[in-house]
C-alpha cells in the first residue's frame, strides 16, 4: 500500500535527510507524500491509494491527539469501524482510520489483539508523548530500524535508513552470517552494522528516550490444539480470499500455473463473476530455458476460468540490465534470484490493475517441499550411521550426498532443524566470515517447541525463517512497480486452522501437499493437481557464466575493490568440504557462495558501502 519512514528528533532536525529518506520510497506510493512532525517526532509517508482514492485518507492521518502512518491492509477494518462509529467520527473510508480510533478505545495492546491485517505502521500519541511501532503477525509487509547517535528511525526499507545517517553504509559480518544461514532470522539482525529488522508479530513502544520491542503474537502459539477439519478447506480458503478483495482499484492475480495460485484464481474467479478477471503469468523466451515456464498450466487455468490472461516472456539480457536495480529494491538482500522475474511481472501488470493476489505461503503452510518428507527420514534415521565413512563423491554424487545427510544429520532434530533452510553450509560460512556464535534453534521458545510433531516443527521453522524472506522478495519486487501484492494463504483465519491439519492430510511417502492437490484436483484434474513440483526455478549457474547474463557482475567478485576482498581471498585458498553437505538442495553449494558474493559485491557498489565491521 505505501512506503513509511520515521525518525526521533535528539539534537537538531536535519529535514534535508528526512526528505531524502521518504523521497527514497516513492516507488511504494506514487501518489502522495505526506509529513508531520513535532519537537520529538518526524512521521513520513508515501500513499499507494486503493482505499478511499480521495484526500481524506491521506497520510500522515489526525484524530484526537494521535498521529498515523501506515502499510497495509485492515481486512476486518469495517466491522471494527460499526464499533467504533457510535463513540468516534470518521471523515474517510479508509481502513487506516480504524487505527487511530481503535487506539483511542480500546489501547494499544487491545488495538493490535483486534485487528487482522498484513501491516506496518506508526501511531504517535501526543498527549503521552509515546510513539508505538507495530508489525503484522506474518511478516507480509517489512520494517526496519536502526539506532545511532542521531537517534532512532524506522523505515519501510533499509534504502530509506542510509539516507537519514550515512554512517549506516557499512557491512556486519556478523549480520552477513546470520543472513547467509538464517534468512529472515530470529535475531533481526540484517547484512548492515546497525540496522535491525523488526520481526513478525512484534511492536515498539518508545518513551522518553526508552525503547522496548515486545511479542504481541507468536505462531507457535496456534500449534498442538485440537485436530482441524480437513473438510472446511475449500470455505476457509474463500473467507480468505474474499476478505482481500476489497479495494478500489483494480485487482488481478500472479498465475503461475501452479497448484496454488490456480485455486486463487479460481476462487477469485468464483467471487468475482461480474468482472473479468485479470490473471498474469512470465515465460522465458530463451530456448534454452524454455523449459522452465509453467506457462502452459497457466493458459489451461485461466482458458478454464475466463480470465483476461496476460503473459510476459524475459531474457537473459533482462537479468543483466535490471540487476543493479533489483539490487536497490531488495536493499541489497536479493536472497531470490526469481525477485526479478515479480518484478518484471508486476511491472507488465501495473497498466491494468493495482493489486495482485498471488499463492504465496502455501508451501510453508500445508507442506508442500520435498523437504517435508525428506527430513522425517532423516529424522528417523538409525545412529549407527555415524559411524561410516564418507562415500566417494567421484563414485555416485547421489549415494555420496545421501550418506553424507544420514552420517551427519540422521536422528539430530536440532541439527536439522538449524541447516533446514541454508543455501551455504555453516562451516563454508564460518571459512567466509568467521564463527558464527548461537544458532537458529536458540532463538525459539523450547517449550513451545518441545511437544510438537517433527513435521510441526518443520512448518513453525519455515514461517520464522525462509517465508519471512519470500515475504519479502513478494513486496520489494510488487511494491517496486508500484503494486500491492496480497496473499490470502498468509490469512490468519487459515494458518490457525492449517497448522493442526492431521499429517496425513499434508503428505505421505507418495505425495506433498495431499489436501490442496486433491481441491485442486476436483476444480481443475488430477494430471494438472499430481504433477511435478516445478516451483519458480531460474537458472543461476549458467546465467551467472553468460556474457548476456550477470557474467559481468560475477566477475566483480574478485575485482580487488570488493571490501570483503579479503574474507574472499582466504576462503578461496581454504580446502573445501563435498559440494553435496547442503541439507535441503541437491545444487553445489559453491554456486551459492557465488551467487550471494555477487549480491553483496553488488550491495557494495549500489549503497556505497564504505567498509565491514564485525
Amino acid at each position: 500500500m505505501c512506503g513509511i519512514f520515521g525518525q526521533s528528533i535528539n539534537h537538531e532536525f536535519d529535514s534535508e535527510a528526512a526528505r531524502r529518506a521518504l523521497d527514497s520510497l516513492a516507488h511504494r506510493g506514487p501518489d502522495q507524500s505526506g509529513e508531520w512532525r513535532d519537537d520529538r517526532f518526524y512521521l513520513g509517508h508515501r500513499r499507494l491509494s486503493i482505499l478511499d482514492l480521495s484526500e481524506n485518507g491521506r497520510q500522515p492521518m489526525e484524530a484526537g491527539g494521535m498521529i498515523l502512518i501506515a502499510n497495509g491492509e485492515i481486512w476486518n477494518h469495517q466491522a471494527l469501524r460499526k464499533e467504533l462509529e457510535p463513540a468516534y467520527e470518521f471523515v474517510s473510508s479508509s481502513d487506516s482510520e480504524v487505527l487511530l480510533h481503535g487506539y483511542r478505545a480500546w489501547g494499544w495492546e487491545g488495538l493490535l489483539r483486534r485487528i487482522d491485517g498484513m501491516f506496518a505502521f506508526a501511531l504517535y500519541d501526543t498527549h503521552q508523548k509515546r510513539l508505538y511501532i507495530a508489525r503484522d503477525r506474518f511478516g507480509v509487509k517489512p520494517l526496519y530500524y536502526a539506532k545511532t547517535e542521531r537517534g532512532f528511525a524506522f523505515a519501510s526499507e533499509v534504502k530509506a535508513l542510509f539516507e537519514w545517517d550515512e554512517s549506516l553504509r557499512c557491512f556486519s559480518k556478523s549480520g552477513i552470517r546470520d543472513w547467509l544461514l538464517y534468512r529472515g532470522s530470529l535475531s533481526g539482525l540484517t547484512p548492515y552494522h546497525g540496522v535491525k529488522r523488526l520481526l513478525p508479530g512484534h511492536d515498539v513502544v518508545i518513551e522518553n528516550g526508552s525503547f522496548k520491542i515486545s511479542q504481541y503474537y507468536d505462531v507457535l502459539d496456534q500449534f498442538g490444539k485440537a485436530p482441524s477439519n480437513p473438510a472446511e478447506l475449500p470455505e476457509r480458503l474463500k473467507a480468505a480470499v474474499e476478505k482481500r478483495l476489497m479495494g478500489d482499484v483494480p485487482i488481478g492475480v500472479q498465475l503461475s500455473g501452479g497448484v496454488d495460485s490456480s485455486l486463487i484464481t479460481a476462487v477469485m474467479s468464483d467471487l468475482n463473476q461480474s468482472r473479468n478477471l485479470n490473471s498474469f503469468s512470465i515465460g522465458f523466451s530463451d530456448e534454452d530455458e524454455s523449459h522452465l515456464s509453467e506457462e502452459p498450466y497457466a493458459r489451461y487455468v485461466a482458458d478454464k476460468l475466463g480470465t483476461a490472461h496476460h503473459q510476459i516472456n524475459i531474457r537473459r539480457r533482462d537479468l543483466k540490465d535490471d540487476f543493479d536495480h533489483m539490487l536497490w529494491l531488495s536493499d541489497g538482500m536479493l536472497d531470490f534470484p526469481n525477485a526479478f522475474a515479480i518484478h518484471r511481472l508486476s511491472q507488465f501488470a501495473k497498466d491494468k490493475v493495482t493489486v495482485q493476489l498471488t499463492g504465496e505461503g502455501a508451501d510453508e503452510l500445508f507442506a508442500g517441499y520435498t523437504k517435508f518428507k525428506k527430513m522425517a527420514a532423516l529424522e528417523n534415521a538409525t545412529p549407527l550411521w555415524r559411524g561410516l565413512p564418507d562415500f566417494p563423491e567421484s563414485l555416485s554424487p547421489k549415494i555420496a550426498r545421501a550418506l553424507y545427510l544420514r552420517k551427519h544429520y540422521g536422528a539430530k532434530e536440532h541439527d536439522i532443524l538449524n541447516a533446514l533452510n541454508s543455501y551455504i553450509p555453516r562451516a563454508t560460512v564460518e571459512a567466509l566470515f568467521g564463527p558464527h556464535e548461537g544458532r537458529l534453534i536458540d532463538g525459539v521458545d523450547a517449550q513451545k517447541l518441545r511437544p510438537l510433531t517433527f513435521r510441526q516443527k518443520l512448518i513453525a521453522m519455515d514461517h520464522k525463517t525462509y517465508l519471512i524472506a519470500l515475504l519479502e522478495r513478494q513486496d520489494k519486487a510488487s511494491m517496486g512497480a508500484g503494486i500491492e501484492a496480497r496473499v490470502p494463504f498468509l490469512d490468519r483465519n487459515l494458518i490457525e486452522w492449517a497448522v493442526n491439519l492431521p499429517q496425513r492430510d499434508l503428505y505421505d511417502r507418495y505425495q506433498t501437499k495431499k489436501l490442496l492437490k486433491d481441491y485442486a484436483a476436483k476444480r481443475f484434474n488430477p494430471d494438472f493437481a499430481y504433477r511435478k513440483k516445478v516451483g519458480f526455478p531460474m537458472p543461476l549457474g549458467r546465467w551467472m557464466k553468460a556474457e548476456d547474463g550477470l557474467k559481468s557482475w560475477h566477475d566483480k567478485v574478485r575485482d580487488g575493490s570488493f571490501v570483503l576482498h579479503d574474507e574472499v581471498k582466504a576462503y578461496d585458498h581454504t580446502p573445501k568440504g563435498p559440494e553435496y553437505r547442503l541439507l535441503n538442495y541437491a545444487d553445489p553449494q559453491s554456486r551459492w557462495v557465488d551467487y550471494f558474493l555477487m549480491v553483496l559485491r553488488g550491495a557494495q557498489e549500489v549503497f556505497k558501502i564504505k567498509e565491514v565491521k564485525p
